[in-house]
Order: C-alpha cells, then sequence, then structure tokens
C-alpha cells in the first residue's frame, strides 16, 4: 500500500476550524511564553520584548506560522502523525522558531558593525526581568519551591558552579544538584506543556 493511502491529510476546512479554536487568548499566551521559554533554554538567546531578533517578534513568529496554514501549498495537518492539531501547530512554530535563530544567526555573524540601533544590542534588562517573572509565575504554579526560584538566575541565566551556589545558598553540592534535577524537570514542561 502507498505512503499517501496510510496518510490522512486534513482538508484546508478542517485547518481552517481547528486553527480558529485553538488560536484562544490563553493559547496565544502559552506559544509566547514556549517561544520565550525555548529561545532561552534551547538557543541561549535572550529575547528582547520590545525588539525581537532583527525587529522579528515572537508574535510575527505566531503569526508566520498561522498563515503558513492558511494556505495548502505551505503546511498541511497530517492527522496520521498528530491527531491532535495542536501538536501539528506546536510542530511547525518549533520549525518557524528555528529558522528564524538561524536568520538571526546569519545576520549576527554577517552584520558589522554594531550600532546602537542594531537589534543585535543586548535586550533591555527590564524587558528580560518581566519575561522572566511570567516564567517564574509559571513555575511557581507547578509548585517550584523557593530553593528551585532562588536557584535558576545563578544556575540558568549567570552560568555559576554548583559548588559556588551551594557556598552562596549555604547548602550541599548534593542538595543543589537535587534542586537542579527538579529544577530542570519543570522547566522541560514549561516548554513542552505549555504548547
Amino acid at each position: 500500500m502507498k505512503k499517501n493511502n496510510l496518510t490522512k491529510i486534513a482538508t484546508q476546512t478542517e485547518i481552517n476550524n481547528a486553527l480558529i479554536g485553538f488560536l484562544q487568548p490563553e493559547e496565544t499566551r502559552k506559544l509566547w511564553l514556549y517561544a520565550f521559554s525555548r529561545l532561552f533554554y534551547i538557543f541561549k538567546i535572550k529575547y528582547d520584548k520590545d525588539k525581537g531578533i532583527f525587529s522579528f517578534t515572537i508574535e510575527d513568529m505566531i503569526q508566520e506560522t498561522n498563515i503558513a496554514f492558511l494556505y495548502s501549498e505551505r503546511r498541511n495537518w497530517n492527522k496520521t502523525r498528530f491527531p491532535d492539531f495542536r501538536d501539528q501547530y506546536y510542530s511547525a512554530f518549533d520549525s518557524v522558531i528555528s529558522n528564524t535563530v538561524k536568520k538571526y544567526l546569519e545576520k549576527a555573524n554577517n552584520h558589522s558593525p554594531i550600532l546602537d540601533t542594531d537589534a543585535y544590542v543586548a535586550p533591555d534588562d527590564h524587558a528580560f526581568e518581566e519575561q522572566k517573572e511570567l516564567l517564574m509565575i509559571e513555575l511557581r504554579k507547578m509548585g517550584a519551591t523557593d530553593e528551585e526560584i532562588l536557584l535558576f538566575e545563578p544556575y540558568y541565566i549567570d552560568k555559576m558552579k554548583r559548588y559556588d551556589i551551594a557556598v552562596l545558598m549555604g547548602l550541599s553540592v548534593k542538595e543543589i544538584t537535587n534542586i537542579q534535577k527538579k529544577l530542570k524537570r519543570k522547566l522541560f514542561v514549561v516548554a513542552n506543556f505549555y504548547r
């Protein structure tokens, strides 16, 4: 039997209806958090809410993903592989994020000199702090402890070694390792469940 006889591809009407049902305010908020987390944890990019990545914002990435589904020659919904449209959408969204980062890195490597007006300038600390606070709220909703919240910035942002954090927090390296493992699981959930 041929592959196309085994694979069920949604009609454009099914895609349109699924897209309308999917793009509710709460899901859009989750998409934003997912992209923010993915940019930071996978690509090590501090996203700037005001400047985006070379002026390409998370909202632009969401819109690009939406538009791709509105044209049958760009994105299909493979209902065999992704029975739930949400999973198909996130697969497409991941591609858009990755392609955006690739373009960003190409521009960053070819962009010289860097001017104050360029989007490559380090993100505004205030905007990053707001975004980090959103992430902390999500972690707290998932039951993150005070120790996990306190560990986040020195370990993931400042890249401190566990020994130094242990000294700073008055804990053993083993305790810091255990806290870090629990926090890592929650961050993984944020990056995957909130999608």
